[in-house]
Formats: C-alpha cells, sequence, structure tokens
C-alpha cells in the first residue's frame, strides 16, 4: 500500500513538473512578443477636447457608442482649451487633439505632428468682432484683446488688414478666452476677435457684436491631429477615430436636440449654447483641399511674421493623407 502511494507521488510530482515548465515557457513567449515597450492591445486612444460646443461630434461619439462601433477604444480628455489639449498631445501624454488649423501649426513647429482631416468647418458666423458700446467702426479700436497664437489673433489680424488699419496703431491686449468680455466691460480693451459662445457672453455684458468673421475674411477649420511617431504605428486607430467622427457630425447636423443632449451630459454645455454652434458651423468630416493648402500657408507666414514660431512648418508634410475614410 505504502509502495503504491510512492508510485502515485512520483507520477503526480512529474506531471506538475511538466505543467509547470509549459507554464514557464508560455510566460516566456509572451515577454518576447509583448516586448519592445509597445502598448499593450486594447490601450484606449486618448483624445483631447476643449470644453465647448465645437467639439460636440466628440461628445456624440462618446455618448452614442460611435468609436466601440467604428472597433476603437477612445478615452476622451477635457480641456479648459483646445489649445491646452494640443500641448498636451505635444508632450506625449494625449494621442489625438481636436483643435484649429493656427494651433496645430503652432505646434508643429516644436514637433512633427499630423493633421488628420477637418471635422467642423466655420463658415464665416462663428468667430466675431466684439467692442465696447461706444466703438461703431474698428478703426476707433486702439487695444485689441487676442488669445496668443490661435484664431482670436490671427483673426484680429485679419481684420486690421481688411479694414486698412495700420497694426502698429493697435495695441495688442493678451488673456485668455473667458477674461476678454471681463476686460471689455472694465475698459481695459475697446474690441476683440474670438469664437463662440463668448462673444455672446460680452453682449450680455454690455458689448456688442460689429462684425462677423466673413465680413473681414477669415475661414478656419478645426482638425484631428496626432504626432508622427504616434500615427505611423496606429493609423487603423486613426482612421477608425475619423470615421466615428464622421457619423458624429452627421447626428450633429440631423439630431441637433440628440447633439446638444450628449454635449449637456457630457460637457455640461447648455442646449442653446450647442443650437448656436450647430447653426453656426458646418460639421462634417472632408479630407484637405488645396484651398485648405492655401489658407494654412497664410496662416504659417503670419506665424512666422509674428515671431510666433521660430521655424515655419512644411503645409504639405503636416497635412496627412489616407486617413478621412471615403465616400
Amino acid at each position: 500500500m505504502t509502495e503504491g502511494r510512492g508510485a502515485m507521488r512520483r507520477v503526480l510530482l512529474s506531471a506538475m513538473a511538466v505543467l509547470a515548465a509549459t507554464a514557464l515557457a508560455a510566460c516566456g513567449e509572451a515577454e518576447e512578443e509583448g516586448g519592445g515597450g509597445e502598448a499593450p492591445a486594447g490601450e484606449p486612444v486618448t483624445l483631447s477636447v476643449g470644453i465647448d460646443s465645437i467639439y460636440t461630434p466628440m461628445f456624440v461619439a462618446q455618448s452614442q457608442g460611435l468609436f466601440e462601433e467604428a472597433g476603437v477604444d477612445v478615452e476622451v480628455k477635457q480641456f479648459a482649451q483646445g489649445g491646452e489639449g494640443a500641448d498636451a498631445m505635444v508632450a506625449g501624454s494625449i494621442d489625438m487633439a481636436g483643435s484649429a488649423d493656427s494651433t496645430i501649426l503652432t505646434r508643429a513647429a516644436r514637433t512633427e505632428i499630423r493633421a488628420l482631416g477637418v471635422f467642423v468647418e466655420d463658415v464665416g458666423n462663428y468667430v466675431k468682432l466684439v467692442t465696447s458700446e461706444d466703438i461703431d467702426d474698428p478703426s476707433q479700436i486702439k487695444k485689441m484683446g487676442i488669445v496668443p497664437a490661435s484664431v482670436s489673433e490671427y483673426g484680429a489680424s485679419k481684420l486690421l488688414e481688411a479694414e486698412g488699419i495700420d497694426p502698429e496703431s493697435v495695441e495688442l491686449v493678451p488673456a485668455g478666452p473667458p477674461e476678454l468680455p471681463a476686460l471689455l466691460e472694465q475698459g481695459d480693451i475697446d474690441g476683440f476677435v474670438i469664437w463662440e459662445p463668448w462673444p455672446t457672453r460680452a453682449e450680455e455684458m454690455g458689448g456688442r457684436v460689429l462684425m462677423e468673421s466673413r465680413e473681414f475674411d477669415l475661414s478656419y477649420v478645426l482638425v484631428l491631429g496626432a504626432r508622427k511617431d504616434w500615427l505611423d504605428t496606429h493609423q487603423e486607430e486613426a482612421k477608425a477615430v475619423m470615421s466615428a467622427l464622421a457619423k458624429a457630425d452627421e447626428v450633429v447636423e440631423s439630431d441637433p436636440e440628440a447633439a446638444a443632449e450628449a454635449a449637456g451630459e457630457q460637457a455640461k454645455l447648455p442646449p442653446e449654447q450647442v443650437q448656436g454652434a450647430i447653426d453656426d458651423l458646418d460639421f462634417a468630416v472632408r479630407d484637405f483641399t488645396e484651398e485648405d493648402v492655401q489658407e494654412w500657408n497664410e496662416v504659417a507666414d503670419f506665424l512666422v511674421e509674428r515671431d510666433l514660431i521660430e521655424e515655419r512648418p512644411d503645409v504639405k508634410a503636416v497635412l496627412a493623407d489616407a486617413v478621412v475614410p471615403s465616400g
């Protein structure tokens, strides 16, 4: 009996040794396959947005599961402004960033960034010139508030050019978007060029909208950007994100109430503010055109002339191909 138990014990020990060896071999193979510092499978793509109605497509895609439907796990990160998210992308803590063309070009001068495609376009309503009540003509502006290195500063330059105003005659006062209405109310500036909702806020505080951006030949687009090193190894994820945003844009245009509800849930944005953005903007994913290339080159020239960047980025290199879904 004792001899039988001993034989059984030897068989069990032998089997356990075989299992242990198999497990160790499997671990070794997994380590070899997962080496090289690559992100583990299933790690979410981080996407930055500003807390702004212009990012409604991202909120819709998040709320309605459109990212998952496109086969990509996306974590939407909210920043006070789109530029802050773009800075996080440059620093490597964010994979993709939604931002304006001028903001992407500014960052592209610091590191290799690719703009993947347009997801929102301003058709001339969303950015406005706001002034104090006693200003009847842009030529009366002596102090202009701007958000540095943004559509606000570029728009102010386009305004002065369109109106034939000597830039040397106007003092530019840098500030953040939320500060501009208060500076106007206090009399520290005579006007500013900026996107909604800040013109509406300024009107509520006694300011006036004097001009819309179409009147001084300003146009701009919102794009999705990514670092080149990330995009090189995540082409499929980038295409999936753009595909999800294309569907989200369709929802924004066809069902504004659902879009406003999603933006309210995800970013606490008031429905009337979202509806105003939907009325003013063209929500659609598209690839870049020759007109975009021309406009981006003008922005790049402006950034260099104003010493906002040291080295001019190659616009055609920044604008990526084959990321926007066809059809």
